[in-house]
């Protein structure tokens, strides 16, 4: 399934890491999923097909061991991900935290 591959591509992303990172990653992963189903309940094809060119250029980066590229795509999908549920969840609002963690990201 789409959700299966999905956890593996993000699990892969960060299989290298060491343990206490990578675990807490996948707690963050795991408490971030009912965000991102929300992302995704009413998606159309053309933003699959954004998701997975984003995914695909990360792939890429990765291949090339491209580190820095790699991250700046990956920071770009989370924010982008990140503003889509806040405009299902609270259109037009400010979200002061979400603000905060990304203005952190870049």
């Amino acid at each position: 399934t789409w959700e299966s591959a999905h956890q593996a591509f993000h699990r892969r992303l960060v299989s290298a890491a060491p343990t206490p990172l990578r675990e807490e990653i996948e707690t963050l992963m795991a408490r971030a999923d009912r965000y991102r189903r929300i992302a995704v309940r009413d998606d159309t094809a053309q933003g699959r097909a954004l998701g997975d060119a984003e995914h695909e250029a990360i792939i890429e980066a990765c291949e090339a061991s491209d580190a820095p590229g790699a991250a700046a795509l990956l920071r770009a999908q989370l924010v982008r991900s990140a503003r889509t549920v806040q405009a299902l969840v609270v259109p037009g609002s400010e979200l002061p935290a979400l603000e905060a963690a990304l203005a952190e990201l870049g």
